[in-house]
């Protein structure tokens, strides 16, 4: 929370786009209007076939694509002021009257229909708040983020002291002191993690898919580059304990298959469990994908 607390109070200084909450807003966009452009000329191109109902249809076209480029360059600068802008002046427009309307015609006015549906949906509902409205907004949060660090903060050195007190811990408890063990003020790994490491020649850990950060940290910790993990992201089951089976995917992103001919000078490797493969680096197991 309190590194949530710093990430917004910068946030707010800075172009919505250029945050990290908004990169994921303006990205979406970038893919949406990339498809909307490539739609608009196939269907120009189908237009073109029949010249008079091409002349009846081209001003509504025309506006469209102009307002899909202009879209996608207020996206492109990372200029979320001039996105909103440019969104919010969307002319819904009227399509023209066409009689016996050819394939193309029909084909292009139900795509606009979507078109406007999208726009008032999925594109100006994205853009409705005005940058003041996202720095108070960014603002406030970073102070209830800090106000809930305080609090928890205090809950749980009052929580701690009292099962002192009884001689109790919970799960989460013995867990959360390992970690304190394994780990030095700035997050680097101690002395004693260090030393618990070169006891083991590998650290095998299976179901993978259903570690959190916690014990991720923690394996890693004490594994190092000596890990063995095993999982299948589909037999994912405890997510209401905080299971992220996006960790599991991440190493799969950035470890390549065994066969792959970066393999051999990766720090780590991707092994199908119906493979027979020996190895002395980081595998990861990914079973029935």
């Amino acid at each position: 929370m309190r590194e949530s607390a710093e990430t917004l109070r910068r946030d707010a200084e800075l172009d919505f786009f250029q945050t990290s909450y908004g990169r994921v807003v303006q990205n979406y966009l970038s893919d949406l209007f990339e498809a909307y452009s490539d739609d608009l000329i196939g269907l120009r191109s189908s237009l073109e076939s029949d010249p008079d109902t091409f002349i009846k249809c081209e001003p509504l076209l025309s506006y469209d694509q102009s307002f899909c480029r202009a879209m996608q360059t207020a996206l492109s600068e990372c200029d979320y002021t001039r996105a909103q802008t440019v969104a919010l002046s969307f002319l819904p427009g009227r399509f023209p009257t066409v009689r016996n309307k050819p394939d193309a015609v029909a084909a292009y006015q139900d795509w606009r229909t979507g078109f406007r549906k999208s726009i008032a949906e999925r594109v100006q509902e994205k853009l409705r708040w005005s940058p003041d409205e996202i720095h108070r907004c960014m603002t406030e949060t970073a102070l209830l983020c800090d106000t809930l660090y305080e609090f928890y903060t205090v809950y749980e050195e009052r929580l701690m002291e009292e099962k002192k007190r009884r001689g109790i811990l919970e799960h989460n408890d013995v867990r959360a002191m390992l970690y304190k063990l394994l780990t030095n003020a700035d997050g680097s790994p101690s002395e004693f993690a260090k030393t618990l490491s070169e006891q083991y020649d590998a650290v095998y850990i299976d179901e993978y898919q259903d570690v959190d950060l916690m014990q991720d940290r923690i394996f890693s910790l004490v594994g190092g580059n000596k890990r063995f993990m095993v999982g299948d992201i589909k037999q994912s089951i405890y997510g209401f304990r905080g299971s992220d089976p996006s960790i599991f995917a991440s190493y799969r992103r950035a470890m390549p298959l065994h066969t792959d001919e970066n393999a051999t000078n990766s720090d780590g490797v991707c092994v199908f469990m119906s493979e027979n493969f020996r190895c002395n680096r980081p595998v990861i197991d990914f079973a029935n994908q």
